[in-house]
């Protein structure tokens, strides 16, 4: 193994999950909670009427309000996170199949948060079928409420595809491939700490992640539309399937430093040092630059085209002050704060600066998927309050404590991987 001896930190360390950090994840998804019940009682007695006020261009949705909130609020935080593990499996792709080797010693954190991928998925479709057969997220699932949309005369061209059975058959198919690539990963994964087939595993791993890269692109897409896009059914966007993957994909980035961060700050991967830090912040910071990009081009798109059917999505949300807030305070902690932040070299290695940095950012992609949703589903109704910030932080609690229990069964370490030699020597000019 060359010169372990030089490198700081136990490449046989393994993860203990410590009281301390049980404490505060309990406190998040007991203190998430409460907020929840708290929200759903106040959404109850102070709502609306059902079937009031989708919007200008909306007939409504024939469900209460506070029913409609608490399904959108489980939308975002359920695909949030499941969308944060499916971007780990999609990490692990890019970086196996481009041969890349930096970043072998931090592996194990992206796996970790990709075994959460069967279980968030799982919230999900309870959460998408729910919705779905409730009326409280998709206007075109209620036939009534549909019929006395603004739109119909556009919506009902596109039933073929935004119809119950076929919904949920391309739902299921999602679900069933995102799973079964994750778990053939593991498979290799595992199969590389055996001496015997670590080389056998490496080099079929490489075929999974092409065949994975070609799948993913077509099936995110597809979430995408489905999922969210289709809240508004008359709205369209041809930039709106690789928006919603730029925004989990930096999600993923500033989940996965975040862990790296917390494990340096706890004792362990001493092995990791300034350069590996240095390649996740520019992680963080490139790719912060590019959801502002797609998110900039899909705003110019619509208001240069100046179409009835899709500047009405944008209307919406910058005619109402709760939403225009967000847009804007999204674009500022999304890109404003990386990009001046983390311009610099020193920035990007400063753990104190980069976990401030991605912690934001975490945050602010999840306003992203609030404005994806909220505007849609209650348009001027929206609201933000104790079930919002309860939702967010239970789910956080949930999902730390499943990816830090999975980070302990195994080293943290893959020794016996072929570029751990390189990844233990990895420096950056």
């Amino acid at each position: 193994m060359g010169e372990q001896h030089h490198i700081e930190g136990n490449i046989q360390e393994k993860y203990s999950l410590d009281d301390q950090t049980k404490k505060y994840i309990l406190g998040f998804i007991g203190g998430g909670l409460l907020l929840v019940i708290i929200g759903i009682v106040l959404a109850m007695v102070g709502g609306h009427d059902a079937g009031h006020g989708h919007g200008e261009h909306h007939g409504g949705l024939h469900t209460a309000v506070w029913l409609r909130q608490l399904f959108s609020n489980l939308l975002i935080n359920t695909y949030f996170f499941a969308g944060i593990a499916i971007l780990a499996v999609f990490f692990l792709a890019v970086k196996t199949v481009s041969n890349a080797g930096w970043y072998v010693v931090i592996k194990r954190v992206p796996e970790a948060i990709s075994e959460y991928l069967p279980v968030g998925l799982i919230l999900l479709g309870i959460v998408l079928l729910g919705g779905l057969f409730s009326h409280s997220l998709y206007l075109w699932s209620d036939e009534e409420a549909l019929k006395a949309d603004h739109h119909y005369h556009v919506i009902k061209e596109k039933l073929g595809y935004l119809n119950t059975g076929f919904f949920v058959g391309r739902m299921l198919l999602i679900f069933i491939l995102w799973i079964v690539f994750q778990r053939m990963f593991m498979k290799h994964s595992i199969e590389q700490d055996n001496p015997a087939t670590v080389m056998s595993s490496f080099n079929a791993s490489f075929k999974t992640g092409a065949i994975f890269l070609f799948v993913f692109a077509i099936t995110m897409s597809m979430a995408a539309w489905d999922w969210f896009m289709s809240i508004v059914p008359a709205w369209f966007s041809t930039m709106f399937g690789v928006y919603i993957f730029a925004s989990s994909w930096v999600s993923f980035l500033a989940m996965a430093t975040l862990i790296v961060l917390y494990l340096k700050r706890k004792g362990y991967m001493g092995y990791v040092n300034e350069n590996h830090i240095h390649d996740l912040g520019k992680f963080v910071f490139a790719f912060s630059i590019f959801w502002t990009y797609i998110w900039f081009c899909e705003y110019l798109l619509i208001w240069y085209a100046n179409i009835p059917e899709e500047t009405f999505y944008f209307y919406n949300i910058l005619h109402s002050p709760l939403y225009s807030t967000i847009f804007v305070g999204k674009f500022l902690i999304n890109f404003i704060l990386p990009f001046f932040v983390l311009m610099t070299r020193d920035a990007k290695r400063n753990m104190k600066t980069l976990a401030i940095v991605c912690s934001c950012v975490l945050f602010g992609h999840w306003l992203d998927l609030y404005i994806a949703v909220f505007p849609g589903t209650l348009t001027h109704e929206g609201i933000f309050g104790p079930m919002e910030i309860g939702m967010f932080l239970m789910f956080f609690g949930i999902f730390g404590y499943f990816v830090l229990n999975k980070l302990g069964q195994r080293n943290l370490v893959p020794e016996h991987h072929p570029y751990l030699e390189e990844s233990l020597h990895h420096h950056v000019f």
